[in-house]
């Protein structure tokens, strides 16, 4: 989902508020975020599994671009 937001930026729009927040996280575009979110509200928003998750794919994401 954040390869896909990253590289159509514009297919962001369809995205949940909590999707908006992880894939803000993952990709560190600002642009991604809900309406009036900071990335602490994105975090705040998706403690728990969601994320760890994010932690998990931006390592990979790092690591692959």
């Amino acid at each position: 989902m954040a390869r896909v937001c990253d590289a159509c930026p514009d297919s962001v729009g369809v995205l949940s508020t909590g999707e908006h927040c992880a894939v803000a996280l993952v990709t560190n575009r600002a642009e991604f975020l809900p309406p009036g979110y900071t990335f602490l509200d994105a975090v705040a928003r998706l403690d728990g599994d969601w994320l760890s998750a994010c932690i998990e794919v931006r390592n990979d994401w790092r690591v692959r671009t």
